[in-house]
């Protein structure tokens, strides 16, 4: 799932950090003027969690989500120490 399985093969572990990234905290920005929402994840418990969590998020940002009911884009990111 969006280069998650490069990091896990075990589909059990590949779920259990999904939920794990649902979980964790988040902050979030809204640029009206770029039209976009900016969900910035807080780091994970272990460094090869954060690049998993980065890789997903990447593939998430290619797809150019858009928030349901509007005309933004939902941009994810690990948030920066």
């Amino acid at each position: 799932m969006y280069g998650i399985r490069n990091h896990t093969c075990k589909p059990k572990e590949v779920r259990a950090l999904i939920v794990q990234f649902f979980k964790s905290d988040a902050d979030i920005k809204v640029d009206k003027k770029n039209k976009l929402i900016y969900i910035f994840i807080h780091h994970q418990p272990t460094k090869r969690d954060d690049i998993a969590l980065k890789a997903l998020c990447k593939g998430l940002n290619e797809t150019q989500i858009k928030y349901p009911g509007t005309d933004m884009i939902i941009v994810y990111d690990v948030l920066s120490e």
